[in-house]
């Protein structure tokens, strides 16, 4: 698969997580968006602080934790408790006057596209990134 592709499938409906029928999905999470959480942050010029970045982290794994036992599709309930940390990012990002950072980051659009357990796994994954990356560049 090339760095420009997209990963398609199929969601599978053998587990307790969804009832809903087959729907075809895309992956929000290509190898390039981790290349891209460094060039997000090797540009910022410092004005995230790691502790902002943490309090972000903290809203996903605990969602992550949420969701060690359910594989395959997410139900309409663990789809809302994305929504909520969507609600939650605005929030800590508008009051800190980042709104840019986030829509740079595309983690919004991330978390509309998550359909499945493997696809908020990998936004972690980039989320993860992001802080690594500010915590390799940052100048303390």
């Amino acid at each position: 698969m090339g760095n420009n592709e997209s990963y398609s499938g199929k969601k599978s409906n053998n587990n307790n997580c969804s009832n809903t029928q087959e729907k075809e999905y895309i992956v929000p999470i290509k190898g390039t968006e981790l290349d891209y959480a460094e060039r997000i942050i090797k540009y910022e010029n410092n004005r995230i602080t790691t502790t902002q970045l943490n309090n972000m982290l903290i809203l996903f794994v605990n969602v992550k934790k949420k969701l060690e036992t359910c594989e395959g599709a997410l139900s309409k309930e663990q789809l809302n408790i994305l929504k909520y940390i969507k609600v939650k990012l605005v929030y800590q990002f508008a009051k800190l006057k980042r709104i840019d950072f986030l829509e740079k980051t595309t983690l919004l659009k991330m978390l509309d596209a998550i359909k499945t357990k493997d696809d908020f796994n990998k936004v972690v994954q980039y989320v993860e990134a992001i802080i690594a990356y500010n915590k390799f560049y940052k100048e303390d």
